[in-house]
């Protein structure tokens, strides 16, 4: 982890717990949590409070798959599926026994 999304996201968790806002909708079928990133170094561009609020919008984001959500190529403890023709998509996607594939940065570090 750099150095800047360690700093962003010790900033998003000690903000207060709340909903984040909500992406204005994109086109049909485009189901992204975070509509846009920072490019490199917009982070010392901008006023403190926005970036504190793209932090909190990062770390209560709810992955999709299309933000790259999810491990399908491997089990809930980091290993290789035996059978890589059968990833872990779909329905199969968040595997909450074997590993708990949290959807959010704040599924793990906020509410375990």
């Amino acid at each position: 982890m750099t150095r800047r999304c360690a700093l962003v996201l010790a900033l998003a968790a000690a903000l207060p717990a709340a909903d984040p806002p909500r992406p204005r909708p994109g086109k049909i079928g485009v189901e992204k949590a975070v509509p846009r990133h920072l490019s490199d170094d917009e982070e010392f561009r901008i006023p403190l409070a926005d970036l504190l609020a793209h932090g909190k919008l990062l770390f209560n984001a709810n992955w999709t798959v299309q933000d790259g959500g999810g491990r399908p190529l491997t089990k809930g403890n980091g290993r290789a599926l035996a059978d890589p023709s059968l990833p872990l998509d779909g329905v199969r996607s968040f595997n909450r026994l074997s590993g708990p594939d949290a959807n959010s940065c704040a599924g793990c570090h906020n509410a375990p």
